[in-house]
């Protein structure tokens, strides 16, 4: 067969109208995905990418279990996005009992992200049945009370804490304490305190347990400190007598008295006196018990002394 003469001049026109048909389509589709993102991220239209650490929400975990497995995942994003804050990630427990399981990691969607990808994307996890061990609550006196003061007692309500988690993790606790500042506390209070949990070494122990509370009340009553010492007691004496009759003397009974009271206020005290015992009208003597007059918020013992007054008769000279 005789080739037409000009054919190639039409096979070239077919190959160039094919490839001007194949750069319209390659045009078409550069100028969607732009339209694309104009339209979702109202005409930004930078490009990047970016790598964040997630938090893992491990959802529909079964009560009665706890849970050993990472925290965090590396989740990258390419596309035009402008917030990652809502950003999350997370794995299926539904249905699983104890054991160990490999899971896939999920990842929402993200407004503007063209593609994502997390690394991990699977994830060991190991469910134990929840182990628990009630400690009774100490406290750790950081602040003593305010000078003069002294703490009479203190009382956390409740007094005990339930540890839950798995069983190594439950074991590491020692001891429950409650942090505590009096500082600035007088009579009877009340306020919250922390808890914390510590291992036999003193260090706080927080991960992979719970505390059941990890508040509680604590009531306080912080009194001025109290002291106490002996004193004298001087008789207080009225009236007269009639004539020719002297009084010889007033003796008290015991002669002296244990005071007790805060020590700015018993500091100064040396000699405590009676109520008056009134001599008119006597002529022998007598004996009359007496109260004995103290201080406000200074307490004695005895409260009563007993007075003998001697008279001098002067018949009997």
């Amino acid at each position: 067969m005789i080739p037409l003469e000009g054919g190639g001049a039409v096979n070239s026109g077919k190959e160039m109208k094919k490839n001007k048909t194949l750069g319209l389509k390659i045009v078409s589709v550069i100028l969607a995905v732009l339209l694309w993102f104009y339209v979702v991220n109202q005409g930004a239209l930078n490009t990047a990418s970016n790598s964040v650490k997630v938090n893992l929400d491990y959802r529909h975990l079964q009560a009665g279990l706890s849970i050993n497995a990472p925290t965090t995942v590396n989740v990258k994003l390419w596309g035009v996005f402008q917030e990652t804050n809502d950003l999350t990630a997370s794995v299926d427990l539904a249905g699983l009992k104890e054991g160990s399981y490999e899971l896939p990691v999920y990842v929402e969607p993200v407004k503007g992200a063209m593609f994502t990808s997390v690394q991990p994307d699977k994830v060991k996890v190991t469910l134990e049945k929840i182990k628990e061990n009630s400690i009774p609550i100490s406290f750790d006196i950081r602040q003593n009370p305010p000078a003069g003061y002294e703490m009479l007692d203190i009382k956390a309500v409740p007094e005990k804490c339930i540890i839950q988690g798995a069983e190594d993790d439950v074991k590491k606790v020692s001891s429950v304490v409650c942090p505590v500042d009096l500082e600035n506390f007088k009579d009877f209070s009340s306020f919250s305190g922390k808890l914390l949990a510590l291992d036999a070494s003193g260090n706080p122990v927080s991960n992979g347990i719970t505390m059941i509370p990890d508040t509680v009340t604590v009531y306080v009553v912080i009194n001025e400190k109290m002291s106490s010492k002996k004193v004298s007691i001087s008789p207080s004496v009225s009236g007269n007598l009639s004539e020719g009759y002297s009084m010889v003397q007033a003796v008290v009974y015991p002669n002296n008295i244990t005071v007790i009271g805060s020590e700015a206020k018993i500091k100064d005290i040396s000699e405590l006196t009676t109520d008056e015992i009134d001599i008119t009208g006597h002529r022998e003597s007598f004996e009359s018990e007496k109260q004995v007059i103290v201080p406000e918020g200074v307490h004695v013992y005895p409260s009563n002394v007993l007075i003998h007054v001697e008279i001098s008769n002067p018949d009997n000279d």
